[in-house]
């Protein structure tokens, strides 16, 4: 038996005179690696027994906690004075729609707040954090779902933070406000000691007491860590609301009623045994790294820690308890199959939240299928159970001011965010596969030796001339995936460390943003977190986020960047230009193509760099720095002329192949144009002179060839042949471009069969046109 506690905290550091504080003390330790988290993640995707579908228990709590939910954030915007920017955090998000339920409420309360107070509405930081592990690609795509549940155009920027909650997330006094819903009930890690719990996956009536207090132990030095961490991340007066399963006080602490979730798995591991499906050992080893804790072991613990107060806890009369049931309501019943079998729902909506713990110990040694066809049948022998003691406790806490003052540490909202649907298709090929772009993108690589003493000049000056900030804020705009993700940013925080030792200057909390559209594989991107980790030369305060979007539009709040950097991004515009009608057989402008196609390329470009200045001029503070690299051409009197080597000339010649031989038809290829355009440094200075925000640094030009060096080889298949890693670098770039306009009326392995071939076939070229463009500017 248990009870679901929902618990509302809001937060208030005990220190706020403004002072440095040295919240990152002992960093070894509170940022540990707490590996043992590492598959506590929810079931990906949005398929039939993903945590996206079966999530409707969520739904129906955030519907009881709901009133508690508004009542905290109306106070934490009073309290506070309206700030003009609020930073809130859902941790433990998980993936599908649920994700944004709460955001959305908290969002919704705060605008509904300030138009009946007369204010202006804050810009709005929204962090989704989970384990590096869960699925924020499904996350990101719901995106539109969130926008959609606002009741007023609000500036919001989403963001996906991948990190374990049992270590720093965020840098100090930066949270407004903190939910998480059932997710502080899982641990860190399986408690120590639990040898003698026999064919029980949890704590049951035949457990032995050493058992509980193995778990109790472990919860408690747990939800201890969470809450030291957030309270160095919260604002003074901010708003924590928690939501836990628990269990109704009662003098047996091993107790839990036969409908217990838990309980119901360890009888369907049970029966697998029975049937020699799976070996007792096997099953008696595992442990769910879970805890329902009482109302009193929470409140012990929130007082103890001392860093939080609690509102409502100990005051009966605003208590509101409601039954739980892991069933669904007859509502939710239209949003799952009608044809559900008694007890498949509450079966799918366990799987979904713990299969890949049961995977990751069991592998292939039991059917997960079967196990929870098992696990619907006793959920249907006690569907008449009436002696349940669960319940939902729906709790606020608050914490006391120490000042009296509100932190308005954020800056003015300046102008909307665009839609920019067109750029839609244009994220790189994701994975870790052979024609992934994590596996061909060396070029990113070379590029990057290229510029880094531009990157590394810059990124001095910016913290000269802010006198070396406390929390420095970057973002890399167009990331895409792979270990390439991490290198311009860990070089930039490396010179951040060396140039702080070398003045005896305290190293800044170093917020580090990968921006990349929504269909980008984040999920790939955050594999490669503990690759950034071992580039450091320091053990650096760095925390991680994903931000999806395009960088046409607004991503970050106003004046909260420091440094940006960009990498062969700029080059692809929001859309195709239009007028494109007369380039027959070309993918993009070749000698034959008319001026006119040259001139809409042109336009295009200088409306979408022009768009990019200006969305990153508003978020950028004054002396900021921004790295840019681009693919160029030299400045030659002949706009429309491509060299044969040009990566869309090779592009052209190969589609035409494929014309030629039938596999394809001409009007198909005909109707197909890169969205792409590779400027001159000449263009690149005067848009950058006409938008006004920003001063040219530097702006140098560096020769481009898209061939591996000998050095590089060794990092792909030396049995590659002749053109063939140029091919799948291309590939890497553009194949969801070529999927999105041919699908399967092509062939893209011989697609760029007929690539490599032509760049062998130029291999000699010694007339290039194409170069590389590094421009560094300052946020005047």
């Amino acid at each position: 038996m248990y009870l679901s506690y929902v618990f509302f905290y809001t937060c208030d550091r005990c220190r706020s005179d403004g002072k440095s504080e040295n919240e990152m003390n002992n960093l070894d330790e509170e940022r540990s690696n707490n590996t043992g988290v590492s598959i506590l993640s929810m079931r990906g995707g949005d398929g039939h027994n993903s945590y996206a579908t079966n999530s409707l228990l969520q739904r129906r709590v955030l519907s009881m906690s709901k009133p508690i939910l508004v009542k905290n954030t109306k106070e934490m915007m009073t309290n506070l004075d309206f700030p003009k920017c609020i930073k809130i955090s859902d941790l433990g998000c998980s993936s599908g729609q649920n994700t944004f339920l709460a955001m959305s409420e908290i969002v919704n309360t705060i605008n509904e707040l300030c138009q009946e107070r007369n204010q202006n509405p804050p810009e709005i930081d929204c962090c989704l954090n989970d384990l590096p592990g869960n699925d924020f690609n499904t996350t990101f795509k719901f995106i539109s779902f969130f926008n959609e549940k606002l009741t007023r155009n609000t500036p919001c920027f989403v963001s996906g933070v991948p990190g374990s909650f049992y270590s720093r997330l965020f840098p100090s006094k930066s949270l407004h406000f903190i939910h998480s819903n059932y997710s502080v009930n899982y641990p860190s890690k399986v408690p120590e000691g639990l040898e003698k719990n026999k064919m029980g996956v949890y704590i049951t009536s035949s457990s032995s007491l050493s058992e509980y207090k193995a778990y109790l132990k472990q919860f408690q030095k747990d939800f201890t860590t969470f809450l030291r961490m957030r309270s160095e991340e919260m604002v003074s007066n901010g708003r924590m609301v928690i939501t836990l399963f628990g269990r109704n006080t009662i003098d047996d602490p091993l107790y839990r009623d036969c409908c217990h979730h838990l309980t119901l798995l360890s009888d369907s591991l049970r029966d697998l045994v029975i049937e020699g499906l799976v070996s007792a050992s096997t099953v008696n080893s595992f442990n769910m790294p879970f805890y329902d804790p009482t109302e009193e072991e929470v409140n012990e613990i929130i007082r103890n820690e001392g860093s939080f107060q609690i509102n409502d806890l100990d005051q009966p009369q605003r208590r509101s308890t409601h039954a739980f049931d892991l069933g669904h309501s007859k509502e939710e019943s239209s949003l799952q199959s009608c044809r559900a079998k008694p007890g498949e729902k509450e079966a799918n909506c366990v799987r979904a939240a713990i299969e890949t713990m049961l995977v990751a110990h069991f592998g292939d040694a039991i059917s997960i299928d079967t196990l929870f066809a098992k696990y619907a049948h006793h959920v249907s022998q006690h569907a008449s159970c009436m002696n349940k003691t669960s319940v939902t406790l729906v709790v606020s806490l608050w914490t006391a001011v120490s000042d009296g003052k509100s932190e308005n540490e954020m800056n003015n909202l300046d102008e909307e965010r665009s839609n920019n649907t067109g750029v839609s298709i244009l994220s790189m090929r994701g994975g870790d596969g052979h024609n992934s772009y994590a596996t061909n993108s060396l070029l990113q690589r070379r590029v990057l030796s290229m510029s880094k003493p531009i990157l590394v000049k810059n990124t001095k000056e910016m913290m000269t001339n802010l006198d070396f900030p406390k929390c420095i804020k970057i973002s890399d705009l167009g990331c895409s995936s792979g270990q390439n993700t991490f290198l311009a940013m860990s070089e930039i925080v490396n010179t951040i460390n060396e140039l702080c030792q070398e003045r005896n200057q305290n190293t800044p909390e170093i917020d580090c943003c990968l921006n990349d559209l929504p269909g980008n594989d984040f999920n790939t991107t955050f594999k490669f977190i503990s690759f950034f980790n071992e580039k450091l030369t320091r053990n650096t305060p760095c925390f991680v986020s994903g931000v999806p979007g395009s960088f046409y539009s607004r991503l970050f709040p106003s004046k909260s960047l420091h440094f940006i950097h960009s990498n062969y991004s700029v080059n692809y515009p929001s859309k195709v230009p239009e007028g494109l009608e007369k380039n027959k057989m070309g993918v993009y402008i070749t000698s034959s193509s008319p001026l006119s196609e040259y001139k809409a390329y042109l336009k295009q470009f200088q409306k979408d760099f022009t768009t990019f200045l200006r969305m990153r001029s508003e978020e950028m503070v004054s002396n900021g720095r921004m790295v840019i690299t681009l693919f160029g051409r030299n400045t030659i009197d002949d706009p429309l002329y491509r060299d044969c080597c040009h990566h869309l000339t090779l592009l052209s010649d190969s589609l035409r192949d494929l014309v030629i031989e039938g596999l394809v038809s001409a009007s198909t290829v005909n109707s197909f144009n890169m969205p792409f355009y590779d400027p001159t440094e000449e263009e690149v200075n005067e848009i950058i002179r006409n938008e006004g925000s920003f001063q040219i640094n530097d702006l140098e030009t560096h020769a481009f060839d898209l061939g591996h060096s000998k050095a590089e080889s060794s990092l792909q298949s030396c049995r590659a042949k002749p053109g063939e890693k140029e091919a799948n670098c291309v590939r890497a770039a553009i194949e969801t471009m070529l999927v999105a306009h041919f699908g399967d009326a092509i062939s893209i392995d011989t697609l760029f069969a007929k690539y490599a071939h032509h760049v062998s076939q130029h291999a000699s070229c010694m007339n290039k046109t194409s170069v590389t463009l590094v421009v560094s500017l300052v946020r005047k």
